[in-house]
Order: structure tokens, then sequence, then C-alpha cells
């Protein structure tokens, strides 16, 4: 009977037990794949297959693959004759393959069943290749980049003069260079990182010297000079004067620049090379350092006046000098009185500072122009201020009738100082006042014995009464 029923049947059946059979396959085909305990197909890392591998399986077959890629990363950094390798693992260069292959066993392993399936058979058919993170250790090129700037960078030098028995050479710039870690590193991280080969021209900063060689290659002409003598009886004095003479001599100015004299000569200190010697301060020499300067400061400022430059700052001192006609010297004192003038030219000019026996001499190059004028300097002296009298210092060791004079008597004077321009003819074209300077009289300081003095006072009583009669 059942035999009936089943044949009568059958063709109702049989479909519903192929349904049945085919569900029970898939099933146990999706549940085999969604059991699997390796990486599914398709899946790769750094371009190896790892389909079907364990984790560990994949690590191993990873970290071969990629000690292997960096013995064969050839970086080179060049710049001029300099090369220079680098070597990652040197560089304590490390990958992050514990990431990629988690990252490579989770694919397939999330969401629904349907999800899981669909993704399983994409990742099949299309492939995916993961990349490994990598890491290097920022400090040791940097180290290596700091020993590489010390050997390429250079400090810029202007173009420079020179003087030699009086002629002029020129000596051309030097281009500085400066290495730039960061923007370096930045760069070869980008291969690094990639692990690609590659030769590197590192980045180099050039340093332009601000006076460079064709800007004052037209330097060859002596605009004006002036000239002081001094005694050589001062060594000290003397070598102040040489020493200053020094550090002004070759100083270029361009266009525009101006020049203090404070602070080219710099402290006038026994470490700066000065020495000790006679200066004025209030209205009496006394010994000082950097004794001098001041004969190199007024014999420039003489020849900048004849340069027709543009004076910026300048003082006179406290008493005319012997050296220099009244109303045409300068003073300086360090931090408070300072000498400065201008480049009013439009092209660069260069101060030559020597001294030749006891002459001091300065002159101002530069480049003649055709309509060139002869400046001329003259002091004139419009008022003659009489000093106050006698100051008297009483001391007994002085003999009875004797008179010791600690300081000369000066007149004091009020002087104007004219620049006059000629032309090459010959022919007064302007006059401009310089400057108007007034030198305060200086009373004599005298010692004498105290029954002298009383006598002296007496006597100038005396004479005053009969005057006053």
């Amino acid at each position: 009977m059942l035999l009936v029923l089943i044949k009568k049947y059958i063709w109702i059946l049989l479909p519903i037990l192929i349904v049945l059979i085919i569900v029970a396959a898939a099933a146990v085909y999706i549940s085999t794949v969604l059991g699997r305990e390796t990486i599914y197909d398709g899946v790769f890392i750094e371009n190896v297959n790892v389909s079907g591998l364990t984790t560990e399986q994949a690590k191993a077959a990873v970290k071969q693959k990629l000690n292997r890629d960096l013995e064969n990363v050839n970086i080179e950094l060049f710049y001029g004759d300099l090369r220079q390798k680098i070597d990652l693992k040197s560089l304590s260069y490390v990958f992050e393959t514990g990431d990629a292959v988690k990252k490579a066993y989770s694919i397939g392993r999330k969401g629904s069943i349907f999800a899981r399936m669909k993704e399983i058979m994409n990742v099949r058919k299309n492939n995916v290749n993961i990349s490994v993170a990598s890491g290097y250790d920022k400090k040791k090129l940097r180290a290596l980049l700091e020993e590489i700037k010390k050997k390429i960078d250079t400090s810029e030098r202007n173009a420079s003069t020179t003087f030699e028995d009086g002629k002029l050479s020129i000596k051309k710039e030097t281009i500085g260079r400066s290495l730039d870690i960061d923007i370096n590193q930045k760069l070869i991280e980008d291969y690094v990182l990639k692990r690609v080969s590659g030769v590197i021209k590192l980045r180099v900063d050039e340093i332009i010297p601000k006076i460079r060689y064709d800007n004052i290659k037209d330097i060859k002409d002596v605009l004006a000079s002036f000239s002081t003598v001094f005694s050589r009886s001062q060594p000290d004095r003397s070598h102040n004067i040489e020493l200053a003479c020094k550090k002004i001599d070759g100083t270029i100015l361009l266009a525009g620049e101006v020049f203090s004299m404070d602070k080219t000569l710099g402290p006038r200190t026994v470490e700066n090379g000065y020495k000790e010697a006679p200066v004025i301060q209030n209205n009496e020499l006394i010994p000082g350092a950097g004794g001098g300067v001041c004969q190199v400061t007024t014999t420039l400022y003489g020849a900048v006046l004849r340069t027709n430059l543009d004076v910026v700052e300048r003082k006179h001192h406290s008493m005319p000098l012997g050296y220099v006609e009244p109303g045409q010297d300068a003073t300086i004192s360090e931090g408070y009185i300072d000498f400065k003038f201008k480049n009013s030219r439009d092209y660069p000019i260069c101060i030559n500072a020597f001294v030749k026996g006891n002459r001091l001499e300065i002159r101002i190059y530069g480049k003649k122009n055709p309509d060139d004028h002869v400046v001329k300097i003259r002091s004139e002296v419009i008022e003659e201020i009489f000093p106050e009298e006698e100051e008297y210092i009483i001391d007994n060791s002085v003999p009875y009738g004797e008179v010791i004079y600690e300081r000369e008597a000066k007149l004091g004077l009020k002087v104007i100082v004219y620049k006059e321009i000629y032309n090459k003819q010959g022919n007064l074209l302007n006059v401009e006042k310089v400057s108007e300077d007034v030198y305060m009289p200086i009373r004599a300081k005298i010692k004498v014995n105290k029954k002298y003095y009383d006598n002296i006072i007496s006597i100038n009583n005396r004479l005053s009464e009969v005057y006053n009669e």
C-alpha cells in the first residue's frame, strides 16, 4: 500500500526532495565556509597571497617578503660632490604586519550570513591587497641629516676690498649654503615609508651676501682724502690710532647705508685690543681706554666732508684740537656719542684708512662722475671768549714765589664751518654752512704756596682799590 502511494505521489515528492537536498548541501557548504579558520581566498598582503593561511603563517610569509624588499631598497642622497646612501635597517625600520594580518583575517567575518558570504565571494572574484603600515626612527634620520649639514653648510662672505701699498684690490663674494633639515626629512621620508629606491637631490638654500662683486667692481677712484699728524712719543695712543684704522679700513657702504664709527670700532677694551692713553674729559686729558680713536674719527670726518656725503651725527670736542682747524673735529664716546654719515651717492663707496710714519690718512673710494665738484672746507672764528680768572690750588710743597700750572688757560671760540663747492674750472658754485660750534673757555689751574697765594690776593685787592679810586 505504501509503495503504491509513493508511486502515485512521486512526481509531487521528488521536487521537494531535491530542494531539501540542495538546501542541506548549501547549509553544509555555508557552514563549512563560514567556519573556516584560515584567511579567505583572494586576500593579499603587500602582494603576498595569504589565501588559506593561518594568521601566523601569513605573518611569516609577509615578513619574509618585506625583509627581502628592504634589502633591495636603495636610497642615495646627493648634493654637489657629496653622496650618502641610506640603509633602512639603520633607521630602525619596522612593519606593522600584525595589524595587516588581522585585517586580512577579518574579511568575510562580519555581519549577517548573507553579508559575509557576499563579501567572501566578492573578494574571491576580485581580490584585495592590504598594505602594511611601517615606521622608522625619525631621530636617526635627523641625526644623519645633521651630520650631512655640517659638510654642506658654509657661511656667506661679502665681496671685499683690500689695500696694499696704496693699491686697491677687490675679492669676490662667497655664496653661503644652508641645508634645511625639516624640508629634507619630509622629502626623504616619502621614499622611506614607501620603500622606494631613488636618488634624491638634497634641497640646500643659497645665502646671497649683501655685497656682491658686481656691486663694487667699479670702486677705483679716490673721491676725497684727509690727513692729520700725531706724535709717536705716546706708543699706546699710536697703537690705538693704528688699531682704529684697521677696524674701519675696507668698510664698504652701499648706496643709502649709514656708517657708525662707534659700532665699527667696537668696545674700547683691552680684550678688543685697545690700550690706555690720554682722552679729553671735562676739558682735561686723563688716561682712558682707546685714547686716540677720536683723532681717527676727526680724520674720517674731514674726508667725509670733502667727499660731500651726508653727515648724520657728529659732535665736536669740548676744546679745540691741535691737529685740525677749529670746528672740523668730531668726538666719540662709547655708547654715548657717535659719528655717523650716510652714503648719499647712488653707488657704493669704500673707506681706506692707514698710518704712515706719524701721518694718519683716510681716503674715500668710489666711482668718479664727470660732473663731480671740488669741495673745500673753511673754518671761520667769529668770536673769542676769554676765560675766567685762574683757579688756585693751595699746595705748600710748592716753593714760595713759584707757580705750577696744572692746566693752561685757553680761549673759548665760536666757530662756523663752511663747505665751498667749486666746479672743475675753479669757479665757486655754492657755499653751505656745515656747523656752528662753541668751545667754552678753560680757566687756568695753578698750584701755589699758601703764603704766596695770600700775598697775591693782597696785591690784587690793593690794585683793585687803586683802580676803583
